[in-house]
């Protein structure tokens, strides 16, 4: 009788590694705990000089083809990083090859065009021993890479005053919220690893990329916040061979390129197979109709018109202000609507948690709270970064007895609305 084997086999030959293993172990500290290490002496003169021959062919080809006028730039819709479950426009060049290139800012570009072919194709480039390492380490397995280029124009290479000159990039993550919550987000493994390889010896005036160390943990309101309560601002110059690996929840922007040379560098994306960046105009029409939310899909509690903010580091918290004015005794948000659920007991409240995974019951306990008559109201989406403080003084909306929101003052138009914490946290 024949009888089958069924058991999985793998053969581990035995092999020693063309780097220290200490040095691994210090990079992968400073990854997990700065969000970003810079990796010394990565490639050689001889092939940084390659690799920049080849970036120069493929950036002429892409400033002839959007210089082009018959390819008009379109506005992509992309995941916003900075606010949850939002959508914004990413403005986006299509090429013939069906690559894109994306205007982060003025004199700042991303592209793909030329990058999955010759040097950058060349596992030399894309799989460094000591890189490579270091990323099964973050990533363990189940990962794939993809490689773009971000060339910042100097001040006086473009004749075109359109292309001339750079400014700062906006404060962002590589990463879009997966399910709306910077929690849930902050609190996964690594998922998206980016290393940037520049072309050239990286100085102050070529606008070298700006990082927020450790803010691969924190969020928004607490990495933005400045001076002495902030974290610790890293400018990324380098010399020529190294390279800096991130977190792609790392926030960080570009800096002005003031050199009269362009700042030429490219970039290695590696990232879990199952994350997906993309901007919107590759799914089809149909498939997009429900995509991108630029209008309630789920009703919302709020009733007045709302402006959303997200932080930045002179005003590091989330700030909701009012299109119309709003008379004191007017309600501005009202429980049970889309963005949030009522519990009528504490036995109800915690049934729904143990449906719940681990990361959102520990969320939504942060986001509930007790009523006067003895109902819990669980925020969801946007009504949870609504900001709070405990002095009536600086606020104008507070709780009433069913957990609704009231204006406690006229609220004139544009103005902010602050909620008073005169409730019970569960």
């Amino acid at each position: 009788s024949c009888i089958m084997e069924n058991k999985l086999r793998a053969h581990i030959p035995v092999s020693t590694a063309p780097y220290a293993a200490s040095l691994l172990n210090e990079y992968e500290e400073d990854l997990r705990t700065n969000g970003l290490v810079v990796l010394k002496d990565v490639f050689s003169n001889d092939h940084l000089d390659h690799l920049s021959n080849e970036f120069d062919k493929n950036w002429e080809e892409v400033k002839k083809r959007i210089g082009d006028k018959t390819n008009q730039k379109s506005p992509g819709v992309y995941l916003n990083s900075g606010l949850p479950k939002a959508y914004s426009n990413q403005s986006t060049w299509t090429l013939e090859d069906g690559s894109f290139v994306l205007d982060l800012a003025k004199g700042r570009l991303d592209f793909t065009f030329g990058m999955d072919k010759g040097a950058f194709a060349d596992p030399k480039f894309f799989n460094d021993p000591l890189t490579s390492a270091l990323v099964w380490r973050l990533l363990n397995c189940d990962w794939t890479h993809y490689c773009g280029a971000l060339p910042s124009f100097s001040s006086l290479e473009d004749d075109n005053c359109e292309l001339a000159g750079s400014e700062f990039g906006p404060w962002h993550r590589d990463t879009y919220s997966l399910f709306g919550s910077e929690e849930q987000d902050l609190g996964l493994p690594p998922f998206y690893l980016t290393m940037i390889v520049p072309l050239q010896e990286v100085t102050e005036d070529l606008g070298p990329t700006e990082f927020i160390l450790g803010s691969h943990t924190s969020p928004w309101a607490t990495a933005l916040q400045e001076k002495e309560a902030g974290l610790e601002h890293l400018l990324a110059t380098s010399r020529r061979g190294d390279c800096v690996l991130f977190d792609g929840r790392l926030i960080h922007r570009g800096t002005p390129c003031q050199s009269s040379q362009p700042r030429r560098a490219v970039y290695i994306v590696f990232h879990k197979k199952w994350y997906s960046d993309y901007v919107d105009s590759q799914f089809p029409a149909t498939a997009s109709a429900h995509g991108a939310p630029r209008d309630a899909v789920l009703p919302s509690g709020f009733q007045v018109p709302l402006d959303v903010s997200q932080p930045s580091g002179a005003d590091p918290v989330w700030r909701f202000s009012v299109s119309v004015p709003v008379s004191k005794g007017d309600v501005i948000w009202r429980v049970g609507q889309g963005d949030s659920l009522m519990f009528d007991s504490k036995e109800l409240f915690e049934l729904y948690q143990r449906k719940l995974s681990c990361l959102e019951a520990q969320e939504v306990r942060k986001k509930a709270y007790l009523t006067r008559v003895g109902k819990i109201v669980l925020r969801k989406d946007l009504s949870c970064l609504m900001p709070e403080e405990n002095d009536d003084a600086t606020t104008n909306v507070t709780v009433n007895e069913e957990g609704d929101w009231i204006a406690s003052k006229d609220i004139g138009k544009d103005s902010t609305i602050v909620l008073l914490m005169k409730y019970s946290m569960l």
